[in-house]
């Protein structure tokens, strides 16, 4: 997220490669106390990520959270907003 002041789009366009990676363990690895620990813990700094991303990206990125976390599904869904 370092380089989120210089380049938004792109640190956007960094941290959704990483998120299907991680999306890639969590379904080797479901309910991994890690994945877990990390979604729950940068719910909230994605979200105010993607306030301003345009919607397809929301989409994206919403969909690839619920794969890595399904239990937080509804957390998720308050990016779409």
């Amino acid at each position: 997220m370092d380089t989120m002041f210089d380049n938004k789009e792109q640190a956007r366009k960094n941290i959704y490669v990483a998120l299907n990676k991680l999306s890639k363990i969590a379904s080797t690895r479901p309910n991994s106390i890690n994945v877990m620990t990390f979604a729950q813990a940068k719910l909230m700094e994605l979200k105010n990520l993607y306030e301003d991303a345009p919607q397809t990206e929301k989409n994206e990125v919403v969909t690839v959270l619920k794969r890595i976390d399904a239990a937080n599904s509804s957390k998720y869904e308050e990016i779409l907003n």
